[in-house]
């Protein structure tokens, strides 16, 4: 069976993370991920050529990849809204199963770390960003009838028993082998404006 572990989230919800998790927890081989250095949360994916595309570079894929989509992606003032349904229609044509994940991390510090890495220019836009993609994540997957996966980061960096439910028991992987710590940490002061009702 192909199966594509189609990993989504607003930007700093915990997506690379979570990338990093699934690929220590199976042996993917090309369809995984590969650190772009010693100590660096980047990477490029093995499997996935640009000049190719997605469809054209999952023609030529393992059975198994990896994929993930930080919505919407790009610092500001380039953002970019992919379109989810046609994603995971090439995966399916191209004879992938498509499994979901969603990523969900505390506001408050997803907000903020946004700020930080100059994602957004103020919490308010953040916060609207937020939840203008995870309405984007949703209505997709339910056009597209695919039920995600989801994933809360705080739980993800400090339940093991946790892991072994979301890696073992619905993903049918090993545990996960990263060492985790709470990036929520520097965010727990709140030193933005929140907007009303969010």
């Amino acid at each position: 069976m192909k199966v594509v572990y189609f990993v989504l989230s607003p930007e700093s919800a915990g997506n690379r993370l979570l990338v990093r998790s699934i690929n220590s927890a199976y042996d993917f081989g090309n369809g995984g991920v590969e650190s772009l250095g010693e100590g660096s949360y980047q990477f490029h994916y093995k499997w996935f050529n640009p000049g190719l595309g997605i469809r054209g570079s999952l023609e030529k894929a393992p059975d198994r990849v990896i994929f993930s989509r930080s919505i919407p992606r790009g610092s500001y003032p380039k953002k970019e809204w992919p379109n989810l349904c046609e994603i995971c229609t090439i995966m399916q044509e191209c004879g992938y199963e498509v499994v979901p994940i969603v990523s969900h991390r505390e506001l408050e510090a997803t907000a903020q770390s946004q700020v930080q890495h100059h994602h957004v220019r103020e919490y308010n836009e953040a916060s609207l960003y937020i939840h203008e993609a995870y309405q984007l994540i949703f209505s997709s997957l339910a056009k597209m009838r695919l039920q995600p996966i989801m994933v809360k980061y705080e739980e993800l960096i400090s339940d093991a028993g946790y892991r072994a439910f979301i890696f073992i028991d619905l993903l049918g992987l090993k545990e996960p082998t990263l060492e985790y710590f709470d990036a929520n940490d520097k965010y727990t002061t709140n030193v933005f404006p929140k907007i009303k009702g969010l």
